[in-house]
């Protein structure tokens, strides 16, 4: 099994980083900002900075390797990026069911209010309150009417 080894920069100012060869990586290194690659070590070194774009890229070209630092010893096998397809899909089938489910709870609830677009405008419409509105309006006609049938 391959290891991939993150030592300290003496002063602190990085991390020198080997890994196994790994022809897919060679982008994703050379696009960390400050990188230096040194020949004679076969060490990358990487800003401090950095630390999140070294980690991704360890996650995502060296996942399964053993990881191994010069503080803590023998870490164990890097995890999988999260970001890898696989796992998008799992999240986006995840959150599309989650969204169904709300959706059928809303359409089986009983509906009070209505939101109506009208002249560019969202309107709510609250039926019962229409229909209070309706039976008012619909009496003061026959008001003015009585008035107007007094003599």
């Amino acid at each position: 099994m391959n290891t991939v080894t993150i030592r300290t920069s003496s002063k602190g100012t990085g991390y020198y980083v080997r890994t196994s060869y790994n022809v897919k990586a060679l982008d994703a290194w050379r696009a960390i900002p400050g990188r230096k690659f040194d020949r004679t070590s076969g060490e990358n070194f990487i800003p401090l900075e950095q630390r999140r774009a070294l980690w991704n890229l360890l996650r995502t070209y060296y996942a399964g390797e053993t990881l191994v630092t010069d503080l803590v010893g023998t870490i164990g096998p890097i995890p999988q990026s999260f970001a890898s397809d696989q796992w998008r899909a799992e999240v986006q089938q995840e959150m599309d069911k989650e969204l169904d489910e709300q959706v059928s709870k809303v359409s089986e609830e009983p509906r009070d209010a209505e939101i109506v677009e009208a002249n560019g405008w969202a309107v709510v419409d609250l039926p019962a309150v229409h229909g209070a509105l309706s039976k008012r309006a619909s009496r003061k006609p026959k008001a003015k009417r009585r008035a107007a049938a007094r003599p």
